[in-house]
């Protein structure tokens, strides 16, 4: 069989380095660090602010991509050869087993891949029904929706490990949850603490400002207080010089 060319394709065959390839965005540059040295009278860097302001809209708009990527539905398309192009969507069956605890005939349902079937999924469902824990945890840690539903089917990925019976990828499923959000609780918490520093720092310098400007007021009052002083001590002394001398007796 050739190489899936699609990643719910990827995702069922366990071509991890196929979704890696077709999930690539465009790499945004790690935030510089922040130099130790701080002076709250310098005024803010704008040009660096307007950098920060562009890798942020630059990594949302990556993450908005990989979300759509990710959720993105399809039929999986097996290519046998060139012209032997095959597609499969999502099919539930029902298998009727026998119920020692009922007495009675029970059915129980599975899930397959068919060419019978038009249900589209996502890649982590398409992962799941194949079995490829590898593609499960990658999926997961990139922000595959595990709560994401087969439209038509109202089947989510842990329905489908429940389905089949799937009790090592629900481990799977499950520690590559805890561990997405592990990375994103650390991620965040280096955002907030850098954040902080620039909060904290942003406050100091408007505060300098503030003591800067009322220095500034402070000994422009004290001037002016000064210089009518010396206007009134030279009006007093014109005034005594103009005065009339008394006549001497």
């Amino acid at each position: 069989m050739m190489r899936p060319h699609d990643m719910c394709s990827a995702a069922y065959y366990g071509d991890v380095e196929k979704l890696k390839e077709l999930l690539a965005v465009e790499a945004v540059e790690e935030e510089p660090p922040i130099e130790p040295e701080f002076d709250p009278l310098a005024p803010a860097d704008e040009e660096a602010i307007a950098s920060a302001a562009d890798r942020a809209a630059r990594r949302a708009a990556n993450a908005a991509e990989i979300a759509k990527r990710l959720s993105a539905t399809r039929r999986i398309v097996t290519r046998l050869s060139p012209v032997n192009v095959q597609e499969y969507g999502i099919f539930l069956t029902a298998t009727e087993v026998f119920d020692d605890a009922s007495g009675e005939f029970v059915l129980i349902p599975k899930a397959k891949a068919s060419r019978r079937s038009s249900f589209e999924a996502a890649p982590l469902h398409w992962a799941v029904l194949g079995g490829e824990h590898a593609a499960i945890t990658y999926l997961v840690t990139q922000g595959a929706n595990v709560d994401q539903r087969v439209a038509g089917l109202d089947v989510t990925a842990g329905d489908l490990i429940q389905l089949n019976g799937l009790l090592e990828t629900r481990k799977v499923l499950a520690k590559a949850v805890q561990l997405y959000k592990d990375t994103k609780e650390k991620e965040q918490a280096a955002t907030d603490e850098r954040n902080r520093i620039l909060a904290d720092r942003e406050a100091q310098r408007e505060r300098a400002q503030d003591d800067l400007r009322r220095k500034e007021e402070d000994e422009r009052l004290e001037a002016e207080r000064a210089a009518q002083q010396e206007a009134e001590g030279t009006t007093d002394a014109a005034a005594e010089d103009a005065a009339p001398v008394g006549d001497d007796e």
